[in-house]
């Protein structure tokens, strides 16, 4: 129940690890923060918005953000416009911010603070290897560890005019 939809998820797993399904990958990770990051949060303006803080603790979950725009008339949005809106995304939030956020309703302000990292990407896969198979969703807490290995497959739009849009070159 907790790989449904990561992309949505506003809550963190009870259990630090890495969960995914076949679309999204969320992932636990611990670091030491940067300096620039205490300098970034100093210089915020905002101090209502919702903002990630400098922790050592981060949730970032990895997804494709798809754009299934309306019928548009010419002229109604531009090319490069969408490529802004959709491609993969990661977002990265500290757990304890998240926590704190969806216990104020403050998730709908989550959703937004995904960052597009790569445009050109339209599709994504994962599978998680145990040791003995391959399966199309990972829980650390149910399965009691990390996997073996991860499989990442990215479909990406091509550049090259002659080439139909639809076709899709998977790396």
């Amino acid at each position: 129940a907790t790989t449904t939809d990561l992309a949505t998820s506003t809550i963190p797993p009870a259990v630090p690890g890495l969960y995914g399904n076949m679309n999204q990958l969320q992932l636990d990770i611990s670091r030491l923060p940067r300096v620039e990051e205490y300098q970034r949060v100093m210089a915020l303006e905002e101090n209502f918005a919702l903002t990630d803080i400098p922790s050592d603790v981060k949730t970032i979950t990895y997804y494709v953000q798809s754009l299934d725009a309306p019928e548009l008339e010419e002229g109604d949005v531009l090319e490069d416009d969408i490529m802004k809106a959709s491609g993969l995304v990661r977002r990265q939030m500290d757990r304890a911010v998240t926590t704190f956020a969806a216990d104020n309703g403050n998730a709908d302000d989550l959703m937004n603070l995904g960052d597009v990292i790569a445009p050109e990407v339209v599709g994504l896969e994962f599978q998680y290897w145990d040791g003995i198979q391959w399966l199309p969703e990972w829980d650390t807490e149910l399965n009691e560890g990390l996997p073996v290995a991860v499989e990442v497959r990215l479909y990406m739009r091509s550049n090259r005019s002659n080439q139909s849009s639809s076709l899709l070159s998977a790396f």
